[in-house]
């Protein structure tokens, strides 16, 4: 299988493209902000490079990765947040429907909002936030352009290891090495999902050749605090430097859902109930990944 990877230095990106080394998928990595000397660059929102890319390469599959993922950016930015969430997805749908292949486009559970129950894949989106409304959009714009070839992977908390430490793991883990005390929203919900093993779902979905919305997300759910607090457990810090706090109290971002879990029952179907490690599981390989460079580079920062 041939892949191109937009947004091959992120979080899920990096993940995509050791993932498709282990299986020994071709694969090209793009890169927008930070240059990386096994990738590309590429503006998801130039539709003439990004048309260019897809006819020279002729992938299989491409990997819509890139984007904004943080809510309280997107609100100060909305524009930006739009132009590259939306127009971005609409500029790579428009070159995969002309050239050929799928798109694997990836959003999040904040699409619903708060809700009483569990979610399912076809359940009416209900977004809060600029984030949320654009990653709407983009499934929209997706599902619009290329209603036979298109895979929409819904997650929630992707943690693991990347370059840039940036993900919800790493920055408690520098927090907890410098013992600072960590105040955290014991009333926000969400499913840790481990990045390693989401690459490896959606890579494998691909290859099934499975289309139109798929959640993909971890089988524990927890709030922040208690996934601050097995964080520190498993890294080996003091659980007592992590305190829960209601989130109305906290002044760390803009509101966002509370309180939403998304249904599993698709994704066991399709590849059964252990594609996805636990939260703790999860945990103990970013501890392995995290190599001793690794770890000096996370005390120090």
């Amino acid at each position: 299988m041939r892949c191109l990877i937009l947004g091959g230095t992120g979080l899920i990106g990096s993940h995509l493209v050791t993932a498709c080394d282990d299986r020994g998928y071709a694969r090209l990595g793009t890169w927008y902000r930070f240059p990386h000397t096994d990738h590309v660059p590429l503006d998801v929102r130039d539709g003439d490079a990004v048309t260019e890319l897809i006819a020279d390469y002729q992938p299989d599959v491409t990997f819509l990765a890139s984007g904004l993922v943080c809510s309280g950016y997107a609100e100060a930015f909305p524009d930006e947040c739009r132009d590259v969430t939306v127009t971005g997805a609409s500029e790579v749908a428009l070159a995969v429907a002309r050239h050929g292949g799928s798109l694997v486009l990836f959003s999040s559970d904040e699409v619903f909002g708060d809700s009483a129950t569990t979610r399912r894949e076809e359940d009416p989106a209900v977004p809060t936030g600029a984030l949320a409304r654009c990653q709407v959009e983009a499934e929209e714009v997706v599902r619009t352009l290329l209603p036979d070839r298109h895979l929409i992977v819904r997650s929630s908390w992707v943690f693991g290891h990347e370059e840039r430490g940036r993900d919800r793991a790493c920055r408690l883990v520098r927090k907890l090495a410098a013992r600072d005390t960590i105040t955290t929203a014991s009333d926000r919900h969400g499913q840790p999902t481990y990045a390693p093993d989401l690459a490896d779902v959606a890579l494998e979905l691909a290859r099934l050749g499975q289309t139109g919305t798929v959640h993909v997300v971890g089988p524990d759910r927890h709030t922040e605090f208690t996934f601050a607090r097995l964080t520190a457990h498993i890294f080996g810090y003091d659980t007592d430097l992590i305190e829960g706090v209601p989130a109305e109290t906290l002044d760390d971002q803009p509101p966002r859902p509370a309180n939403i879990c998304l249904d599993r029952v698709k994704l066991r179907s399709l590849l059964g109930p252990r594609a996805i490690r636990t939260t703790a599981d999860g945990l103990r390989g970013l501890r392995a990944d995290l190599q001793p460079a690794t770890m000096v580079r996370i005390h120090a920062a």
